[in-house]
């Protein structure tokens, strides 16, 4: 799809793409994948993921401004944070 779209952002496939990549333990390629998603994924979950990966291969300081950041993106947009996304929110204050 990449190489036929390559202009192509579906935030969906996308997610898709990095978390089938870390669950194949190739951590080095999701990474890049999420920080490229996280610049345009509208809802929680692609930070919130990607602030989980950074915490599982030991980048914890990275990790926490990641989930620092979930929290206030959620904090200024308040009143149309989706139930996934409140979801998504807990996971990154617990692990603040």
């Amino acid at each position: 799809m990449r190489d036929a779209h390559p202009k192509l952002q579906n935030q969906d496939a996308h997610l898709l793409y990095a978390r089938t990549l870390e669950a194949q333990d190739r951590f080095k390629e999701a990474e890049e994948e999420y920080e490229s998603l996280v610049g345009y994924y509208a809802g929680l979950e692609a930070r919130t993921r990607y602030a989980l990966l950074l915490l599982r291969r030991g980048e914890v300081e990275r990790a926490r401004n990641l989930f620092q950041e979930v929290v206030r993106a959620a904090n200024a947009r308040r009143a149309i944070v989706n139930e996934a996304d409140r979801e998504w929110l807990k996971v990154a204050k617990a692990n603040l």
